[in-house]
């Protein structure tokens, strides 16, 4: 009777010793700890995904607002903030009352003035360190999705902005999403153009020209940052390509047939989209 004592109250203490050890987010919780300013954000698919699991598919909103249990030190005894185009104001971590896993309630208020009260422990989160650092939250039980970020220098800007975020189920792609038209800005002004979206992961801090192409028919299998790729005519030289009686366009299809025997190529199949000035292993921008 007594081992039987001995090892009941062994096996009381080794679980209590369990009990004090914390146990650590998953990848999905990352909780941050920089310096730096970031943002809480509520995409439209999550947002979708939030009202259809609640039986709210459909309704207006007319508010978003996270509520922490604790009030932040540095917002005057704050305790919530209200989503303003997807995103909270930018905060920090002077106080922990600003932390993910120290939200009380996500409250969502529609036209007709109801409340969607969402307790924090139904909800994740994913954290984006990068232009803006947000944790996208979304409910707990609803799929994962990933976001593509669209970013663009503006001119006399000192960083990039970001332009717009989509956010796409896993192995899809962004068909009609896909932005029609980039911001300009300035950049025919200062001899800059756009020549491609160029898409990163989210680990890098900017496009280096050697990122994918990003279409509308890109897969999209993690979140992706997307910068416009440009390129500047200032100080660099020019390469005129002259196309005198449509000469480069019958130089085309000639190097076809030589590499495609009994090929039948009409004069109008061939249309030249690129022209790269190539030489000592680099090459010119192709526009």
């Amino acid at each position: 009777m007594k081992r039987m004592k001995k090892l009941l109250a062994f096996l009381l203490a080794a679980m209590l010793l369990l009990s004090m050890i914390p146990i650590s987010a998953s990848a999905d919780e990352e909780v941050y700890d920089g310096p730096f300013l970031f943002r809480y954000h509520l995409s439209d698919f999550n947002l979708e995904q939030l009202l259809e699991k609640k039986s709210y598919s459909g309704a207006e909103v007319d508010e978003i607002s996270v509520t922490f249990n604790d009030e932040y030190t540095q917002g005057s005894g704050q305790d919530t903030f209200v989503f303003r185009f997807g995103y909270t104001i930018a905060l920090s971590n002077t106080s922990d009352a600003v932390q993910p896993d120290d939200i009380e309630k996500l409250t969502i208020t529609f036209t007709d003035r109801q409340n969607l009260v969402v307790p924090g422990e139904e909800l994740t989160w994913t954290f984006q360190d990068n232009a803006p650092r947000r944790y996208e939250l979304r409910l707990d039980s609803a799929p994962t999705a990933y976001s593509v970020t669209f970013l663009y220098e503006a001119h006399a800007a000192s960083g990039w902005t970001e332009w717009k975020t989509v956010t796409v189920e896993p192995g899809g792609t962004l068909g009609d999403q896909m932005p029609a038209d980039f911001p300009d800005d300035g950049y025919s002004d200062t001899g800059r153009h756009w020549v491609a979206w160029e898409a990163t992961s989210t680990d890098v801090d900017k496009p280096d020209g050697s990122g994918i192409e990003f279409t509308r028919d890109t897969v999209v299998n993690s979140d992706l940052y997307v910068w416009a790729r440009k390129v500047t005519s200032g100080g660099a030289s020019f390469y005129h390509v002259m196309n005198p009686e449509n000469n480069i366009f019958e130089r085309v299809k000639e190097l076809y047939i030589e590499e495609n025997p009994g090929s039948d190529v009409a004069d109008g199949a061939i249309a030249i989209t690129g022209i790269k000035v190539t030489g000592g292993g680099t090459n010119t921008n192709p526009n």
